[in-house]
């Protein structure tokens, strides 16, 4: 009787199970900003460990319009093998998205200009431009399987075969800050190492340089240098801000506030 009921138990997890892969692969449109972080490597020839954690820390109100804040950590592995900060402040930036998940396409609020601005259109077709980068065209539309889930992927390509690829809910597949990003080859380090929503891994690349999802957390985790509560004093501290009020662009630097000309707002 038991191994019957444990038979049972294990059909219904399993088709549980089935209906949530189902979910994943039915769904019409992988919002992006429904995820709360992307972490990207980026091998650059002064620092060879050079890796961006984008985290989606909640909204703002930017005239009548909700944007997702989301803000870039930079993070030095090197300095962290070393047992020093791994954070560099100065590399930190925050953008403010807003996603119009019915025309799948997502915009940045352009502070200079006081308007949306593209940042990604997976509403496209093969044949048409990409919307940063005109010397690129759209001439692929596949799909790919990662974590359980199935998401399109947009493949660009120029005069000289040098390709960009997007992927839905993901963003580009080097950085997801910089959609016209290109990609010279499979092996090619530049990459977004995972995404999670939440605590779950969604989109996992398995690392590279011995750079995983998981080492980049102990990092953020372990690191007193580097806890949520010092990289935020860091940013705050060290980078400049663009804020709106009253209709007028300001910069906020630590606890001071500019104009674009630099005079400071008492």
């Amino acid at each position: 009787m038991k191994k019957y009921i444990l038979i049972f138990v294990l059909a219904a997890v399993s088709s549980l199970w089935m209906m949530s892969k189902a979910h994943h692969f039915n769904n019409d449109y992988l919002p992006l900003l429904e995820n709360t972080s992307w972490t990207s490597f980026r091998l650059h020839i002064e620092n060879p460990d050079y890796v961006s954690v984008y985290t989606n820390t909640g909204d703002t109100i930017i005239g009548d319009k909700s944007y997702r804040v989301i803000r870039k950590t930079a993070i030095d592995v090197y300095m962290a093998e070393m047992e020093r900060s791994a954070i560099n402040p100065f590399r930190g930036r925050t953008w403010y998205l807003y996603e119009d998940i019915s025309n799948k396409r997502v915009y940045y609020y352009n502070a200079y200009y006081q308007a949306d601005a593209i940042l990604y259109d997976f509403s496209l077709q093969i044949g048409d431009t990409h919307p940063v980068d005109a010397s690129f065209t759209l001439t692929d539309i596949s799909q790919i399987e990662n974590m359980g889930y199935v998401r399109r992927q947009l493949t660009f390509t120029d005069s000289y075969s040098n390709k960009i690829f997007w992927i839905e809910g993901i963003g580009n597949s080097v950085d997801m800050m910089d959609p016209s990003a290109s990609s010279r080859s499979e092996s090619d380090p530049n990459k977004i190492i995972c995404v999670k929503k939440g605590e779950e891994i969604v989109y996992d690349t398995g690392g590279f340089y011995n750079v995983t999802c998981e080492s980049i957390q102990n990092i953020l985790d372990k690191d007193p240098a580097t806890s949520t509560s010092t990289i935020q004093e860091e940013l705050n501290d060290n980078t400049p801000t663009k804020v709106i009020r009253d209709g007028q662009i300001l910069i906020e630097r630590g606890d001071k506030t500019y104009t674009l000309t630099g005079q400071e707002v008492k």
